[in-house]
């Protein structure tokens, strides 16, 4: 595989590999790239970087204290290769010929959006807060690269493009009415179209999904272990809900890596934190 990747590449010269376009203090900066080959029928993803992708998008501490990378055990100037395997889904719900589907295992890591800024501000085609789903680069990943990668044309044949409930009733856990500490969210953002998106804090604690209706429980069912792959990019036992936080436009809900979602701490953090792991979803017909 190695001899097949060719030369390894460079800031100034990616040779046949691509750049994840990562951030490093807040701007994209080319120290960790990709390829995907194939060799003997299967395909693989070579991944090398020669910088620690830093917890945080807005951050310059590369070190490998602030590295989730260098704590799963890889390490700079070395090429590992992943092998592409099918992934797996959990069924959370089955009616008239379709199924609303949630991965299984944490697949990658990505933030939000890699800002501190708490105004409005335009991004990907429009204005809004960091933590606003519709403009996150996020949901522009789950659509694009995610949606382009992990599916041939035949499955996607099979995945129907959904309205995204992203109401304020959404960010709320299911046995809480749409008003919840003192008020409506405040910065939930219009319904999307989309064919993969996150779930939201209404859906990770709804029962008939086969999730606690608590929030703060320890929940077995919302746990999600990253992949290996995921954890070459900074992923750990965090993983990212479509929900903004209600009283702050740079927190976003996550479940923890006990289950737990809520609004402690542990469960809304900033969005610019791209150690925390993607669980997609996404509806198919059956």
């Amino acid at each position: 595989l190695s001899a097949l990747a060719g030369t390894l590449p460079t800031s100034s010269n990616a040779q046949k590999w691509t750049s994840y376009g990562y951030y490093i203090n807040g701007s994209v900066s080319d120290y960790m790239w990709y390829i995907d080959l194939e060799y003997s029928s299967e395909k693989y993803r070579g991944v090398y970087f020669t910088t620690y992708r830093p917890c945080a998008s807005t951050s310059s501490n590369t070190s490998t204290s602030n590295s989730s990378i260098y704590y799963s055990g890889y390490y700079t100037s070395k090429v590992y290769w992943f092998k592409f395997e099918p992934i797996k889904w959990r069924i959370l719900s089955e009616s008239k010929g379709e199924a609303l589907i949630i991965c299984d295992m944490i697949i990658d890591s990505q933030d939000f959006y890699p800002t501190e800024s708490k105004s409005n501000f335009n991004h990907n085609g429009g204005t809004g807060y960091a933590n606003n789903y519709e403009l996150s680069n996020i949901r522009k990943w789950l659509n694009d690269s995610f949606y382009n990668t992990a599916f041939t044309s035949l499955e996607k044949n099979s995945i129907l493009k959904t309205t995204v409930d992203n109401s304020a009733r959404s960010t709320n856990p299911d046995n809480n009415s749409a008003e919840w500490n003192g008020g409506i969210n405040q910065y939930s953002c219009s319904d999307t179209e989309d064919n993969i998106f996150l779930a939201s804090m209404q859906e990770v604690t709804n029962s008939d999904y086969g999730f606690d209706g608590d929030y703060t429980s320890k929940d077995p069912n919302r746990l999600r272990k990253p992949t290996d792959y995921a954890e070459s990019q900074g992923a750990r036992g965090y993983w990212w809900l479509r929900s903004p936080h209600y009283d702050n436009t740079i927190f976003d809900y996550c479940v923890s890596d006990t289950g737990s979602t809520g609004t402690t701490a542990l469960t809304a953090q900033n969005v610019y934190f791209n150690d925390y792991g993607i669980v997609p979803a996404l509806k198919i017909k059956i």
